[in-house]
Formats: C-alpha cells, sequence, structure tokens
C-alpha cells in the first residue's frame, strides 16, 4: 500500500528491492534493485544486479523509467547511479572528482555549447582535482 510508505523506506520482494527516494503530492521518485548473483567474501556479501530509477505520476498514474537526468549546470545528460532526496523534492547524486572532470572534458569537446557555459565549465575544471573528495551535484526534478 503506497500510503503507508515513508520518504527512505525500503521493501525487499524476493529477490527485489524497492526504495521510496523523494514522496511528493504529485509525484514519487523510488529506486527498483533487482538482485543477480551475489558472492560473499569474508563478512561481506556483494550482489551483482540492476539498478532502475523510477519516476510515478500521482495524476496520471504513470511511471516512467529515468535512464538519464538533464545536468543544466554541466551541459549533458547523465546516468544517475545513486540517487538521494530531501523531503522537499531536491535531488542529490554523488560523483567521484575524476567523474566530473571526465563529464566536463566531455561537454567541452563539444563545439555547439555556448559560451557562457563552457567558460564556467573551464573555471569548475580548474577548481576539481582527481584526488578531491566526492562532488555532490544538488537539483529539483524538472516535469
Amino acid at each position: 500500500n503506497p500510503g503507508e510508505y515513508k520518504l527512505d523506506d525500503q521493501r525487499d520482494i524476493g529477490s527485489k528491492t524497492i526504495r521510496i527516494i523523494s514522496l511528493q503530492e504529485n509525484f514519487i521518485l523510488c529506486s527498483l534493485f533487482i538482485a543477480g548473483e551475489s558472492i560473499r567474501r569474508g563478512r561481506t556479501t556483494y550482489t551483482d544486479g540492476k539498478l532502475f530509477h523510477l519516476f510515478i505520476d500521482k495524476e496520471s498514474r504513470s511511471v516512467h523509467y529515468i535512464s538519464k537526468l538533464m545536468a543544466d549546470n554541466l551541459g549533458q545528460p547523465i546516468r544517475p547511479v545513486l540517487l538521494n532526496s530531501q523531503s522537499d523534492g531536491t535531488i542529490f547524486l554523488s560523483f567521484n572528482a575524476l567523474e566530473i572532470k571526465e563529464i566536463i572534458a566531455k561537454t567541452l569537446s563539444n563545439k555547439g555549447i555556448g559560451s557562457e557555459l563552457r567558460n564556467r565549465l573551464k573555471e569548475l575544471d580548474a577548481q576539481v582535482k582527481e584526488n578531491d573528495n566526492p562532488i555532490l551535484l544538488v537539483g529539483k526534478i524538472k516535469i
């Protein structure tokens, strides 16, 4: 029953795990993990599987698979790996510094980007060092 779920609630259904990321007035954002093979090493179990992010529109009762998110400040879509949210619908994506530098390099190689975005990305690229702490991208979902 969807009314019983709380933010960051998690339900295991056989080899599937559903996690509510954001429960808003007009939509639900959740992740679905379908487990594959599990490998145990010492006290740690590693599970291979597939992770899907789903956007559920409460009004139309439709479900949409999120394959990529558009990061306006990076000039290109990015694939969400670990998506988190606050109760107000703000979402967070965490990337290591090397991943951000690769995304910036890919965007800068596009000749069609505007000068404002190009300058902003060059400045960000100069600030980020490969061994920096993880970088959070923070944003809102645009419907």
